[in-house]
């Protein structure tokens, strides 16, 4: 991961560029968001903002907290680095085709060296990504199981907990949340990990 540290692929097209990486030892988890944000970028790890704080909330319903995962899954995103705010103002900009594009080989790379038993995707870039491009109501709450480069994972789909979403404050989708963290629960507790 030492050469992801150092790539510059997206500096013609994106002045932000700063890979984050996630420094987790022989980690059987993956968490897997849309790509850094403002303060990632400055605090160099994922998940740190009031996204993160919300994100920590729903997987804290596993048992496991925050520090938990930090320690046992390597935490990374779709692209690898902060893409700049939404021309709107509101939240981050999504990652462009190709940004994705140049980024794919790194997520490959990540899932081929880690082999993960699970993977948590958190927003609609990440499922679509890994998934499907299906309406967010028939993936979330639903457990999946994938190979991905050569490793078969459980894989558990959830929505992005940036504050620009108003896709699960809506109460059924608060239920298909926490089926999908009850499954979660189920395939942690499987990989017996302290």
């Amino acid at each position: 991961m030492r050469a992801l540290s150092r790539c510059v692929a997206c500096a013609p097209v994106n002045s932000e560029v700063r890979s984050i990486i996630h420094n987790s030892t022989a980690p059987r988890i993956l968490v897997l968001g849309q790509a850094p944000g403002k303060l990632e970028k400055v605090q160099r790890q994922g998940f740190v903002g009031p996204s993160g704080s919300r994100l920590w909330t729903w997987l804290g319903h596993t048992g496991y907290d925050e520090a938990w995962f930090r320690r046992h899954a390597y935490v990374t995103s779709v692209t690898k680095c902060f893409p700049g705010p939404h021309p709107s103002g509101r939240g981050d900009r999504v990652p462009s085709p190709a940004e994705q594009k140049t980024c794919s080989g790194w997520l490959n790379a990540e899932l081929a060296l880690i082999q993960p038993d699970v993977i948590v995707l958190i927003g609609r870039l990440a499922i679509s990504t890994v998934l499907s491009d299906d309406p967010l109501d028939l993936l979330i709450g639903t457990r999946f199981t994938k190979t991905l480069q050569g490793q078969t994972s459980q894989i558990h789909p959830l929505p992005h907990p940036s504050g620009a979403s108003s896709w699960f404050h809506i109460p059924a989708h608060q239920v298909l949340i926490q089926r999908g963290l009850g499954n979660l629960t189920q395939d942690l507790r499987q990989l017996n990990l302290p």
